[in-house]
């Protein structure tokens, strides 16, 4: 007669290979042992990692799908300045800064994808602090040679590149201040786990992918102005240009993107005719 388990019998764990073993932990208050084998780190990136993405990946296949639309446009307009690698011009260094950025990008979203909310957010920051040096570039004649001589401070750009977009110094000080300073919420006891449907945290991690794609897409568009005809985001006045996105992008933007107050006053001369009023 064929054997039937019990049901809700919890079903006995196997027991790690000696050889596997790196500590063994007692917990007496729980009555429990726990366990921490060599392989760790290889059954988290193999067995877990997987798993957990293949969660995001059902949960966000749509709006990851937004996401590479807009960041293919911003990959299009680096591509004719990329081959310029001896170029150290305006428009060869703000691609290769920009395709370091998009980098950065497909990073975060990889990061997120795979558990960890806040590196995501920390990544997103540098993607943030990227477009800011290169806005900074654009809008002061000084610090292309700055940067090139290695005393362009990035940090010090965001104030300058509020200049041509106010939002950007509020989303970098959200970025900074809660995924890369070190605070009390880098002390909670949270590690990556499978996504469910209203996971605040996949909530945070499409919500930032779509602004950070977004953000790629507006700088491109205004870098490269001179390369095309037609803008979605960009209006031309006099000798320079006025950020003018449509009514949709606008919204979108107000939903999510913080609130900055008005940009400083000085600027300095643009390096390319960007109107930052």
């Amino acid at each position: 007669m064929k054997k039937q388990r019990i049901k809700n019998m919890q079903p006995r764990r196997r027991m790690p290979k000696k050889e596997n073993i790196s500590a063994v932990i007692v917990d007496k208050d729980k009555k429990s042992v726990f366990f921490i084998t060599r392989d760790i780190l290889s059954k988290q990136i193999y067995r877990e990692g997987p798993r957990i993405a293949a969660s995001f990946d059902e949960l966000t296949r749509g709006d990851i799908a937004e996401c590479s639309e807009l960041f293919s446009f911003a990959q299009a307009r680096l591509f004719r300045h990329l081959p310029k690698v001896e170029d150290n011009g305006f428009e060869a260094t703000s691609a290769r800064l920009l395709f370091s950025a998009a980098n950065s990008y497909v990073a975060a979203v990889e990061v997120g994808r795979r558990g960890y909310a806040r590196q995501h957010g920390a990544l997103s920051r540098m993607v943030v602090e990227t477009i800011a040096t290169v806005l900074a570039i654009a809008v002061n004649a000084a610090a292309l040679e700055k940067f090139h001589a290695g005393k362009l401070e990035s940090t010090k750009c965001i104030g300058m590149a509020k200049a041509v977009l106010p939002f950007i110094g509020g989303l970098y000080g959200m970025l900074s201040n809660n995924f890369v300073h070190i605070g009390t919420a880098h002390a909670e006891f949270v590690g990556p786990k499978i996504y469910s449907k209203g996971d605040e945290r996949l909530g945070f991690i499409i919500t930032s992918s779509k602004m950070m794609a977004l953000l790629l897409d507006i700088s491109t568009e205004l870098i490269f102005a001179q390369d095309q005809t037609q803008f979605r985001y960009w209006k031309k006045e006099g000798r320079g240009w006025r950020f003018s996105p449509s009514d949709e992008v606008m919204s979108w933007m107000e939903a999510y993107a913080p609130k900055e107050s008005d940009p400083p006053a000085s600027i300095e001369p643009p390096t390319v005719p960007i109107d930052a009023s």
